[in-house]
């Protein structure tokens, strides 16, 4: 067995905080303890909120200083970094779209490993503005950095298009889904066909055109799920109101990964119509779990369908317009559920391995 290494892992957040960063980062931290390596991990928190209980291996939580939704600041993380920068042989920094990547570029004398999760702007005016001063500093982040990792090929072009000069140090490793999670969960009790749209609801995932479009459908006997928190959700509750569907959609709010994975056992169709994405770990694992797709037409979602062998309409890619997606949800509900994917290659240990190779290469 090679030698462990200890491996800081730094994320805007941690679970049970909601989020696609988020989740990656523990199945990235759970599987490299389970190797035997050494890891922390250093995440914010938001302001007012508790210590959160963490894992078998130290989560050093920071309190967030802003009082911002889109951009927290703990300069405690920042602090500590600097304190511990001797216990690490690696530091792996996720996430372009907040500071704590940005705390990491600054520790002196530790290779750094950054995985951006790129979206090119922000998800609102504001955080697309506020990108534009940032730009310099994510130069310097994206020139400290010994390797970096994008998650598809698609995430990969969008950041050689912005900064080509690391094209040297860049790879791409694919992001996995927990198997035998998904696969063990037990289908919920459903007596008619179930659409679910699972993640943030904000203004910029294009929920409401979701929303219309399953308003839209001819069948009228289908229930939308709708799983996930975020600034929009009251207007999306007053549209399902306006639009006379309220009787057949319900709202969850954030639930466990276990819950969720039950739905997805249990829908026939998901629904993602964001234009924009670095990856698509909800559809991964929907597809996993013999769930049909519709989604919208962006690279990154045609990438995930060839990789999980569903161009053939298992996964159905459409405008983002309420017509054509109403009617690929139809067709979808129609055609019934697929068969589950047992394919280990999909696995969150295929993804841990590939980093380990990286940390041992820029060590």
């Amino acid at each position: 067995m090679r030698c462990p290494m200890k491996v800081s892992l730094v994320s805007p957040g941690f679970p049970p905080q909601l989020g696609g960063v988020e989740v990656v980062v523990r199945h990235l931290a759970d599987e490299l303890s389970g190797y035997g390596h050494r890891v922390t991990v250093y995440a914010q928190r938001p302001r007012g909120s508790s210590f959160l209980a963490g894992p078998d291996y130290p989560v050093c939580w920071f309190a967030d200083w802003s009082g911002s939704r889109q951009f927290r600041v703990a300069p405690g993380l920042l602090r500590a970094l600097w304190r511990d920068r001797g216990l690490f042989d690696v530091i792996h920094a996720h996430s372009f779209h907040a500071v704590p990547a940005m705390m990491a570029a600054t520790v002196p004398k530790v290779p750094l490993v950054f995985t951006p999760h790129f979206l090119a702007a922000g998800g609102t005016r504001l955080a697309s503005a506020a990108h534009i001063v940032y730009d310099p500093l994510a130069t310097f982040l994206f020139r400290r950095a010994d390797g970096v990792t994008c998650v598809s090929a698609a995430e990969a072009e969008l950041v050689l298009r912005r900064y080509p000069f690391v094209e040297s140090r860049l790879s791409v490793v694919p992001l996995g889904a927990d198997i035998q999670a998904v696969l063990s969960a037990e289908p919920l009790d459903a007596d008619r066909p179930v659409i679910l749209v699972a993640g943030r609801l904000e203004a910029y995932k294009r929920v409401e055109v979701a929303i219309r479009a399953f308003a839209r459908m001819r069948n009228k006997d289908a229930r939308l799920v709708v799983c996930g928190t975020g600034s929009h959700r009251p207007a999306l509750e007053r549209l399902v109101r306006e639009l006379g569907i309220a009787a057949r959609v319900s709202f969850l709010g954030q639930v466990s990964q276990e819950e969720l994975h039950r739905w997805q056992r249990t829908a026939t169709v998901t629904l993602s119509l964001s234009p924009v994405e670095c990856f698509g770990l909800v559809l991964l694992e929907a597809t996993v779990a013999g769930s049909r797709v519709v989604a919208s037409d962006i690279p990154v979602h045609a990438e995930l369908a060839k990789r999980v062998g569903r161009v053939d309409g298992g996964m159905a890619l459409v405008a983002p317009d309420v017509a054509a997606a109403a009617a690929a949800l139809d067709h979808q509900v129609e055609m019934g559920r697929l068969a589950t994917l047992p394919d280990r290659s999909f696995d969150w240990s295929a993804m841990a391995r590939q980093f380990e190779a990286i940390y041992r290469s820029v060590g």
